[in-house]
């Protein structure tokens, strides 16, 4: 549900990785644990988080990927969700977790931001720090690298500053 902050499941489990962040290596706590810490309802189990974001303003791979002209890039833009984080948590071990929670998102969160936000967007975007992590779970859910990054952001409207190169998948949600 991609609702409100304060109060939701959201809320709920933001507050509980936290108290994990704080505390590390300890798993978050209990409904009913009378400690002050947020907590997660004894009836949901938490695997993992993911998180949505507004799209890259400009990334050339994805928008050569898609075609668009500059004119059409501002209009739809708004059409793209960059999958900003995604975490397991790490005592977690499922075989093919990974892949089947980005298949399972994608077809909830398509229904989840229309009822929210009145409009369907039509592709997600992800960085993989190809340093680290070689993709290989948004490979397994059938997303398409279609580049890397150049190794910088904006850092305001006209400073750079470097970032690690990173590689760029993109999922359509549209045939």
């Amino acid at each position: 549900d991609l609702g409100g902050w304060r109060g939701s499941l959201f809320g709920m489990v933001a507050g509980a990785l936290m108290a994990m962040i704080e505390a590390p290596g300890q798993r978050p706590p209990a409904a009913g644990d009378d400690n002050g810490a947020p907590s997660i309802p004894k009836e949901f189990h938490l695997l993992a988080a993911l998180a949505f974001a507004p799209a890259a303003w400009r990334l050339s791979s994805r928008d050569d990927f898609i075609g668009w002209a500059e004119e059409h890039r501002m209009e739809n833009l708004r059409y793209v969700l960059n999958n900003a984080r995604f975490l397991i948590l790490p005592w977690i071990r499922l075989p093919n977790l990974a892949s089947r929670i980005l298949g399972g998102i994608t077809r909830q969160l398509v229904l989840d931001w229309e009822q929210r936000y009145h409009y369907r967007p039509v592709l997600l975007e992800t960085f993989v720090q190809t340093d680290r992590f070689t993709g290989t779970c948004y490979k397994a859910a059938n997303w398409k690298c279609v580049g890397t990054t150049q190794g910088y952001s904006l850092y305001g409207k006209i400073q750079k500053r470097q970032t690690p190169e990173k590689a760029v998948f993109v999922y359509p949600l549209t045939k």
